[in-house]
């Protein structure tokens, strides 16, 4: 019976994503996400697809504006991480998902992670992710298998990832609450201390507007992906005087349906006492797509119930879409 609930709760989501080729003309795909230049660096996020339009690809990578021997400056483009999805046939849902990560200094760049998932479905729900992770720290390749379950109602999710060794326990929890948007998302780490390590992020007003990454064919079925950038301080425009340490983390999730107004991060209390309130404002095409983002991230203090403001910057995002 719960299996048969689920089905009919996802409809809404498969439908959204699998409409007939003539509306899909009419919206195109996102093709890259882009942030504002700050002291001549910025980040971008790009998608690829494949000729039945499934995607393929993200990159991330960093533009920094760098001088050459004749002080002459030029852009240098520097991929930090690569995700790849692997379908059968023509199938629209994939079957696997390899993540690489590298690192890189003016002389070199190598890799310094790959992790491969493999997705687990049943009645066409996720249900579980295994895992061969290959790691270099130090000089030295270390190799791991995981794995990771979820659980799903009509309105939550529960990821669990476990990487616990026989001397070491290690397990990630990560709860999402969702309607038409998701509401509520918790990432927990506990290393033998459950809620030692917690963030909760509040995401309170959408507009009306179709989110772009909803179009993309994993949006429907990989619940959990979302397309994050995180920034230091110096990333960020300060508008005051302040004397907080911490950048900011922007988050769109896949599943979506329209677009982030609102949102709040609350971190660890070991880690820091300030909450951030983000705020976005979008400009859309003709297809009521956003091509631009401005977002006004006020810091505030919430110690013994009161909240008081602390600091406020900016960062602004651009959009662009496929021909």
């Amino acid at each position: 019976m719960k299996k048969i609930i689920l089905i009919i709760f996802l409809m809404p989501f498969i439908a959204f994503a699998q409409k007939s080729s003539t509306q899909k003309a009419k919206l195109p795909l996102i093709e890259s996400v882009c942030s504002d230049t700050i002291n001549g660096k910025y980040q971008e996020t790009v998608f690829a697809y494949d000729g039945f339009n499934r995607l393929i690809q993200i990159v991330n990578r960093i533009g920094s504006l760098q001088k050459s021997n004749n002080a002459s400056e030029h852009w240098v483009l520097d991929t930090t991480a690569i995700q790849r999805f692997g379908y059968v046939s023509n199938q629209r849902t994939p079957i696997f998902k390899k993540n690489t990560s590298y690192g890189s200094n003016k002389e070199s760049k190598w890799i310094t992670g790959i992790e491969t998932c493999y997705y687990k479905y049943e009645h066409g729900i996720r249900i579980m992710d295994s895992v061969f992770s290959e790691q270099t720290r130090d000089g030295k390749n270390y190799k791991n298998f995981y794995k990771t379950t979820y659980q799903l109602t009509d309105s939550t999710l529960e990821r669990v990832t476990d990487r616990s060794t026989r001397n070491y326990p290690s397990e990630y929890e990560n709860s999402y609450e969702f309607h038409k948007n998701i509401i509520a998302e918790k990432n927990a780490y506990n290393q033998g201390n459950p809620g030692a390590w917690s963030y909760y992020y509040t995401f309170t007003n959408f507009d009306k507007n179709i989110n772009p990454f909803a179009q993309l064919n994993i949006a429907p079925i990989l619940l959990d992906e979302r397309i994050q950038f995180s920034f230091k301080k110096s990333e960020l425009v300060n508008l005051n005087t302040d004397f907080d340490k911490e950048g900011t983390t922007v988050n769109w999730h896949l599943m979506n349906q329209n677009n982030l107004l609102r949102s709040t991060i609350k971190r660890p209390d070991t880690s820091s006492d300030a909450t951030d309130i983000l705020s976005f404002r979008y400009t859309y095409n003709q297809h009521k797509l956003p091509v631009y983002c401005s977002i006004y991230i006020k810091k505030v203090s919430t110690g013994s119930g009161i909240t008081s403001f602390r600091s406020g910057f900016l960062k602004h995002f651009s959009f662009r879409y496929k021909k």
